[in-house]
């Protein structure tokens, strides 16, 4: 399983996204970390760019797609349509599930 987390340095919403993904894999108990990319990064692969801040990752797809996003601030919204600072919770426990049941 291969996570990322692809962000902008500065950007408000990457505390939240942190949080969430260190929640997301004590909750589902895996034994896994995540790795960071900051788009802007010399030695970040070119691929990061592609995406806004913040952006997860895991096997190599967006947890909640929605095409090249490129150099922006993300904006999500939970199952009731209200906006949060990251992608939403059920998605990544979705995608961390679906990684594992390969």
């Amino acid at each position: 399983m291969k996570i990322e987390l692809i962000y902008d340095v500065g950007c408000p919403n990457i505390p939240n996204a942190r949080d969430m993904l260190t929640k997301a894999i004590s909750n589902l108990r895996l034994e896994t970390q995540w790795i960071e990319w900051d788009r802007a990064a010399s030695d970040s692969p070119l691929y990061v760019q592609q995406y806004g801040s913040p952006t997860i990752l895991v096997d190599g797809q967006d947890i909640v797609p929605q095409g090249s996003s490129g150099n922006s601030c993300r904006i999500y919204r939970d199952s009731n349509g209200s906006i949060i600072k990251a992608p939403p919770y059920e998605n990544l426990i979705q995608a961390l599930e679906n990684s594992v049941s390969k």
